[in-house]
């Protein structure tokens, strides 16, 4: 099984994985903007610490569009991408970051997460599956459907969390790394050619289940299990280039709003 970056942008944008353009268009000109004012920069990485969706919600309403997963995406400032003209694409800088919170297990026993009984570990299994067919997470609007690669990677998330809940060691070692897609290849059989870091964090079971409550909640209360972290690139010293630098960093790679070339 090969996990690869999607290629519906290549033919517009169409597809499961529309979603994805707005952001990173929105990103972009986040980034034109943060060339050109410091402080807008500063605010970028201040509501990236402090909201806990991230600078989403911000550029969401700045940019007028609307990402239909509920996740944390967070603009970083340390280290940024050096722009090298003569080196690869004209970017140097080490990979963006996507980090997945998973539940550690239920106790064993009778209990009730949004109407559904748990008495198995297969049973805890099959809710988070259905709460998170993606590693997106569920869509905000009810319908709208993750990119292909996203949704296979939901299924192989399942199969992590299982490993994890059954070998203390493999839980050590999936939590412990800084980028888990060597362990993830290895474990799962898989390839992943995502040009991103993976990492996996680690929440108790009712507290990865509190305040979750896809049924009743507003639109944007319930929590982000996912993280998204992006290294906002530096300006050029010489403004002139910085057509040709923004447009080479939006031609890292496809429609995802960090490096997947």
């Amino acid at each position: 099984m090969t996990i690869e970056p999607s290629k519906a942008w290549e033919n517009g944008g169409t597809g499961s994985a529309a979603p994805f353009p707005r952001l990173r268009t929105a990103y972009l000109r986040a980034i034109a903007r943060a060339w050109r004012d410091p402080s807008f920069l500063e605010q970028l990485v201040r509501k990236s610490k402090d909201d806990p969706y991230g600078v989403l919600p911000f550029l969401e309403k700045e940019y007028r569009f609307r990402f239909p997963f509920n996740v944390k995406f967070a603009i970083s400032d340390d280290p940024r991408p050096q722009w090298r003209p003569n080196e690869m694409l004209g970017w140097l800088a080490d990979g963006d970051e996507i980090d997945i919170t998973l539940p550690g297990p239920p106790a064993l026993r009778k209990v009730r997460v949004h109407d559904d009984s748990l008495t198995t570990l297969a049973d805890a299994i099959a809710l988070y599956c259905q709460w998170f067919p993606s590693m997106l997470g569920p869509p905000r609007d009810g319908v709208s459907q993750p990119p292909d690669d996203f949704a296979e990677f939901g299924v192989l998330t399942a199969r992590l969390l299982a490993m994890m809940w059954g070998d203390e060691k493999f839980k050590e070692q999936l939590l412990g790394e800084r980028d888990a897609r060597r362990l993830v290849q290895a474990a799962m059989g898989v390839i992943v050619h995502w040009n991103f870091n993976l990492k996996f964090s680690y929440l108790d079971w009712d507290e990865f289940w509190n305040d979750i409550d896809y049924q009743g909640q507003p639109e944007g209360t319930i929590p982000a299990r996912v993280k998204i972290t992006v290294n906002i690139p530096q300006n050029p010293p010489d403004d002139a280039v910085w057509p040709v630098a923004l447009a080479a960093y939006n031609d890292t790679g496809p429609q995802y709003p960090f490096t997947c070339a």
